[in-house]
């Protein structure tokens, strides 16, 4: 028994075509025994020669990572905000560290602005109050009266920049900036103890203030009268050279360069302007560190009028570091000439 492959009906023996459908009945080729079975065409086809995977043999397909939740929570996203929070954290102690010590030296720095007004108003017995008992075991008002000579570019302070600060126990540590009234700045550090409740200094660098080489401005004390100005015919002290000793006719060795710190002798030629015949000359070397200076010697100069003197000091092993001859005149003005040690 055949039957229609269009419609699947039951074909007669010498039926030619289908009597329901009226498909020719010889051009398909009939089965005994069963209907045909519809095929449904696939959506589309692989490529020639390519091999289809049967149900049995396909892989499963690759599974992607995905972030690990727990309780609907995402682990990556959770861990970056609590790295943020951690962040912000450490940014608001240090906020808050930097807030604090800035509060804790303001003591400190008003002392140092206090004794640099003074300086600047040449009130040398308001400023020797803001100093330490440790300060003025090394150098007593009238040692650092003269040694604020040296600086009279003081008189144009106008404020002071500490952006490093330090406080333990009882002892600050300020590095900064002193600023002139023309808006030019020059290192400066200060180490301060606490006495009393109060801030005194213990020690304070002028190091990189320029040094004047002339005369300068006198610093008063508060009941001292004012000085009249200097007329020409006033003594003075001009040039002054500095050297590594002296050679055999009597010349200084190298001088204007840095003495060299094994030198075993320091020399200085100091010209005098106007000088009287009773007038008293006093030398010394000052270390860049105001507790330390060689001691004074008093010069004996016969005649008057302009001339050299020699002055010569054995220092060996003096530390280097900026030193400076100071020569002082008739007990009260002050010259100096910058040198160094290396």
């Amino acid at each position: 028994m055949s039957y229609c492959s269009q419609c699947g009906a039951q074909l007669n023996p010498d039926e030619n075509f289908c009597h329901k459908c009226g498909h020719p009945v010889e051009e398909e080729a009939s089965g005994e025994g069963l209907p045909p079975i519809p095929v449904t065409p696939p959506a589309s086809l692989p490529p020639e020669n390519s091999t289809v995977a049967t149900p049995s043999s396909a892989a499963a397909p690759p599974v992607l990572p995905t972030a690990q939740k727990q309780g609907g929570f995402n682990i990556s996203r959770g861990c970056l905000r609590i790295g943020l929070i951690v962040l912000a954290a450490f940014v608001a102690l240090a906020f808050i560290i930097v807030v604090a010590v800035v509060s804790m030296t303001s003591g400190p720095v008003v002392t140092v602005e206090a004794h640099l007004e003074a300086l600047k108003e040449g009130s040398m017995d308001a400023a020797f109050e803001h100093t330490s008992a440790g300060f003025r075991s090394n150098m007593n008002k009238e040692q650092y009266r003269q040694f604020i000579l040296n600086y009279p570019i003081l008189r144009s302070y106008s404020g002071t920049s500490f952006p490093e600060r330090s406080l333990e126990n009882q002892m600050a540590k300020l590095k900064g900036t002193v600023v002139l009234s023309d808006g030019r700045e020059f290192p400066l550090a200060v180490d301060l103890v606490k006495e009393s409740d109060e801030w005194k200094i213990l020690t304070i660098d002028f190091r990189g203030l320029p040094v004047s080489s002339g005369g300068q401005p006198d610093v008063q004390s508060d009941d001292e009268p004012e000085q009249a100005q200097s007329d020409s015919t006033a003594s003075s002290v001009g040039t002054i050279s500095v050297g590594a000793g002296r050679d055999s006719s009597g010349n200084l060795v190298n001088p204007g360069s840095p003495v060299p710190s094994e030198s075993p002798t320091i020399s200085a030629n100091v010209e005098l302007i106007n000088h009287p015949a009773d007038e008293k000359v006093e030398v010394w070397l000052q270390y860049e560190d105001p507790a330390y200076k060689t001691g004074v010697t008093d010069v004996e100069i016969s005649g008057a009028g302009n001339g050299t003197f020699a002055y010569d000091i054995e220092l060996p092993g003096a530390p280097p570091g900026k030193w400076t001859v100071q020569v002082r005149l008739a007990g009260e003005k002050m010259f100096s000439h910058a040198f160094e040690i290396k």
